[in-house]
This record gives C-alpha cells, structure tokens and sequence, in this order.
C-alpha cells in the first residue's frame, strides 16, 4: 500500500485552506451591495432611499479608510530619527527609524536593514537629550 500520494493530497489541500478574516473591507460592501442588487424581487424593487442610504455609508467606508491610511502615514512619518523597538519575526530590534516608504497602501518604518509596520512597533524609546 503507498501512502505517499495521500500525504502530499492532504499537504495540498491544507496548503488551500483560507484564513478567516475578522472584518469587512469597502470591496465586500460592494460586492453584497452589486448582490443584493442582482438577486432583488423585480416586482417589489428596492426604494432609491433604501438605495442612497447604502450609497451613502459605502462612500463613508471609503472615506474612513482613506483617512485612516492618512493617520497611520502620519504617524510612521512623526518616528523618524526616533529610538524604537520593534518586532521582526519572533526577534525584537531596536534602532532609529531612518525613513518611511509606502508599498502597496501599508506604511513601512526602515530602521538599519530591517523594514518594518507601524503595528510592529511596541515601544518608542524616550531620549532626554
């Protein structure tokens, strides 16, 4: 009996599963609302107030999230030349923050070689110079 290829077909199959996510971005508001749009009963449609109000909130999402990338920048930008610590993997470096750069809509802090989040920081260090 080979066991081999049922390894690797449950190898395959767990390298498939899909981590859940906690939250709903602009792009699934969208989809349920394009869904809800498709699927409506074509003999009672929705009222266009129903419509705007779901418009509306989905422009606001967009918003919030527009601002909140503005924040995080904001906040990356106001460490440079500040001490950190910060986690890289299951290490804790600390150095200055040198620069920030922005790569696909996430903020990155480069201290030395290493190139880190915001969310990675857990300590800015306090220097009484």
């Amino acid at each position: 009996m080979k066991v081999d290829n049922v390894a690797s077909q449950m190898t395959l199959q767990n390298n498939n599963v899909r981590e859940a996510r906690k939250d709903l971005g602009k792009d699934d508001f969208l989809k349920l609302l394009v869904t809800q749009l498709q699927n409506q009963d074509p003999l009672s449609p929705m009222e266009d107030t129903d419509f705007i109000a779901q418009m509306a909130q989905f422009s606001a999402l967009e918003e919030m999230s527009a601002l909140n990338k503005s924040f995080e920048f904001g906040s990356s930008v106001s460490l440079i030349g500040k001490e950190v610590i910060a986690k890289y993997g299951n290490d804790l470096i600390q150095g200055v923050v040198e620069r920030v750069s922005v790569q696909s809509g996430q903020s990155w802090l480069t201290v030395g070689e290493y190139m880190f989040q915001l969310s990675d920081v857990v300590e800015v260090v306090y220097d009484n110079n």
